[in-house]
């Protein structure tokens, strides 16, 4: 008896760790359609633009993608050079796209450089920009199509109270931190 026991102990141990196994398996395969969906996505919208994956797989519940908002310009190795280029000024735009529900959040960046006095300067620019708004309009319209939707950014800055995530203490977590990332800040 006490040897049939102790096969299905070790039967029980084998289908917890395969269904386990199973699972994660699974879930991989899930994240990993629904990261080439949405990358033919963005890279469909964006196709006269550069785009790059920027999704953190160490931390994965969410997707990022950094778009260069010049038509035609392919991304360089030295940041410095691709400033020179565009006359000292880029603008970026970050698309977050959820694992865990079916939201997006976008945000544009305005870097500057100043060669003269190795000078950066970063500021987020409001998505109603002139150079902005015309490039994300048709984008927002198929994500819609494809059922997601925008976080807006009300929503996005609220507080949760007492959560904390990996990376931030209790009252500093946002609704974006919890859907998208918390290695970002607003």
């Amino acid at each position: 008896m006490k040897f049939i026991d102790n096969e299905i102990v070790d039967i029980l141990h084998v289908y917890k760790t395969e269904k386990h196994e199973l699972q994660k398996r699974t879930r991989q395969n899930i994240l990993a359609k629904r990261e080439e969906r949405v990358e033919k996505l963005v890279r469909d919208q964006f196709e006269n633009y550069s785009v790059a994956n920027w999704t953190d797989y160490e931390d994965l519940y969410c997707l990022e993608f950094r778009i260069l908002l010049t038509k035609n310009q392919p991304l360089l190795d030295d940041n410095t050079e691709l400033l020179k280029v565009l006359g000292g000024t880029r603008i970026d735009l970050t698309v977050f796209v959820s694992l865990i529900s079916n939201h997006y959040y976008l945000w544009a960046e305005k870097t500057r450089y100043n060669p003269l006095n190795d000078k950066w300067t970063f500021q987020k620019i409001t998505l109603k920009n002139h150079e902005v708004f015309p490039v994300i309009e048709k984008f927002t319209a198929e994500m819609e199509r494809a059922d997601f939707k925008l976080l807006p950014e009300f929503d996005a800055r609220k507080f949760v109270p007492d959560v904390e995530t990996k990376y931030l203490d209790k009252g500093k977590v946002r609704v974006f931190h919890i859907i998208f990332t918390d290695m970002e800040t607003l």
